[in-house]
């Protein structure tokens, strides 16, 4: 009987093993722990005075959802909450500081397609890390190293400008001017903000595209 015991625990332990290896986490502790998390941040910030119920959205992010609502997001892979409600208002006035930013370029640059989207720490609600996206046209002049430089230095500029209310630890950009396409997807996956150095490390060139980069989308039009 205690070799029956023994057989059954270590078959149970090797599929809560297994099943921490392939998800992140052992689901019945993880819908636990996601209730318990979600319903901390809920009371801290007056959301809800309840027990927060949770469930898997095993299709789309992996993530655990506030049922009653959808207002809470909580990944137990990166232990990081997702405030709905809070990541509209962030992205709403971070496109006003961004836009003051953006015009106090020369008239050579277009600033398109931003967004902004905020991760909060689970552990530490005041640790909250921003991910900003956008992309801009530059019709300056430039040769193909230049135009390289040119791209870390706008965005660096644009991080840096915002202000003190941003934590950018992710950042997806694109930039376009005659030499073609570059792209900057930088990210620390945590909680460390972005540096020039970043920036630079994480650049990619479409080689896909020339042709005085399609005559220089049809000379400024830009399709």
């Amino acid at each position: 009987m205690k070799r029956f015991l023994k057989i059954i625990c270590c078959i149970a332990l090797v599929i809560f093993i297994v099943m921490y290896v392939v998800f992140g986490y052992i689901p019945v502790f993880g819908e636990l722990i996601s209730e318990m998390i979600l319903t901390r941040y809920a009371h801290t910030y007056g959301i809800s005075d309840g027990w927060i119920h949770t469930d898997i959205d095993w299709y789309f992010t992996g993530c655990y959802d506030w049922v009653e609502c959808e207002g809470l997001s909580y990944s137990t892979h990166k232990n990081i909450i997702i405030d709905w409600d809070e990541n509209e208002r962030v992205d709403k006035d971070a496109e006003t500081d961004f836009l003051k930013v953006a015009s106090t370029f020369s008239d050579d640059f277009r600033f398109r397609s931003f967004g902004m989207s905020v991760k909060i720490n689970a552990f530490d609600f005041e640790k909250r890390a921003h991910n900003i996206s956008f992309t801009v046209w530059n019709t300056e002049e430039l040769t193909p190293v230049e135009s390289r430089k040119r791209a870390v230095d706008v965005a660096w500029q644009i991080l840096r400008e915002m202000g003190d209310d941003y934590h950018f630890r992710q950042l997806y950009y694109g930039y376009y001017d005659k030499n073609g396409s570059l792209v900057i997807d930088a990210d620390n996956y945590g909680y460390k903000e972005l540096s020039y150095e970043d920036i630079e490390e994480n650049i990619y060139v479409d080689e896909r595209i020339s042709l005085e980069y399609i005559d220089w989308k049809k000379e400024h039009g830009f399709d």
